[in-house]
């Protein structure tokens, strides 16, 4: 097993192995997101979509399993990344808790690699999440973009006609893109060890403590992106978005999305 850590050097660093600051340094996000080698080509707008977040002390926590080579995209030097890379075959609910233990911050943000997240995306959750005194926050509906289309699409399952209320749950409580959530909440309640829909019962277990609460993203905080690769195939759209109203969104002028726009050549939507 190989490990490569980067770190700011400070007596924090070990904070997240020690267990001596459980509650996280206060005020501080911790971006959290697990990765594999296969999923390298989507590294570089992972940390575009870092550096653009306007939430002054934040930190990027990844951690990549490989076969072959790890990141080179992230073999970087800066205070804000931890870049954990093990030569192993781990489950992604695992990679999750690993996340939430190598973090220094108060505030938990999951960063799917493959998604993007407007620069104001931290300080909306956040502040929802303080706001309403809550221990973990999601997007009850939110964006989806379709890279074979090229289309955008808003997804909002409780305008949809879903009778069985466990299903219904799962799907405004199952997409850990959108999770916010206290670092020392899910110290005490972890992730399951499972490699594929480790979320739902994750957010599902807070939502029934009383400490889960839902967002609409109203504004495009986020833009959720559907390619061959995702664990979500073919969501429900309530809505398909015109041209226009894509261009409104706030996550559509973030430098990561529209470099994503030319790559996929559609330069009509580039601005």
């Amino acid at each position: 097993m190989g490990v490569l850590w980067k770190r700011r050097s400070n007596p924090l660093a070990s904070a997240a192995f020690g267990g001596l600051r459980r509650l996280g340094v206060l005020g501080r996000v911790s971006v959290l997101t697990p990765t594999s080698e296969t999923r390298q080509h989507f590294h570089a707008q992972l940390w575009q979509c870092f550096l653009a977040q306007n939430w002054p002390d934040k930190e990027l926590v990844v951690v990549e399993t490989y076969q072959t080579e790890p990141s080179s995209i992230l073999n970087i030097r800066d205070p804000r990344l931890v870049h954990v890379t093990l030569k192993e075959d781990l489950n992604v609910g695992t990679k999750r808790n690993l996340c939430v233990l190598l973090a220094s911050g108060q505030y938990c943000v999951n960063f799917d690699d493959d998604d993007f997240y407007a620069e104001g995306y931290c300080e909306a959750m956040v502040s929802e999440l303080v706001r309403r005194n809550l221990g973990a926050l999601t997007f009850s509906a939110w964006y989806n973009y379709f890279e074979d289309r090229g289309t955008c699409g808003y997804s909002d399952p409780a305008a949809w006609d879903c009778e069985d209320q466990a299903e219904l749950e799962g799907d405004l409580y199952g997409y850990g893109f959108s999770y916010v959530h206290l670092r020392s909440l899910a110290l005490q309640f972890p992730y399951p060890d499972l490699g594929f829909a480790e979320d739902a019962p994750f957010m599902l277990r807070l939502k029934n403590l009383g400490r889960a609460g839902l967002v609409e993203d109203a504004r495009g905080l986020c833009m959720h992106v559907v390619h061959r690769s995702s664990s979500c195939i073919d969501p429900e759209v309530s809505q398909i978005l015109s041209e226009e109203e894509l261009e409104d969104l706030l996550v559509f002028d973030s430098e990561a999305f529209q470099a994503y726009l030319r790559q996929r050549a559609w330069p009509c939507l580039c601005s």
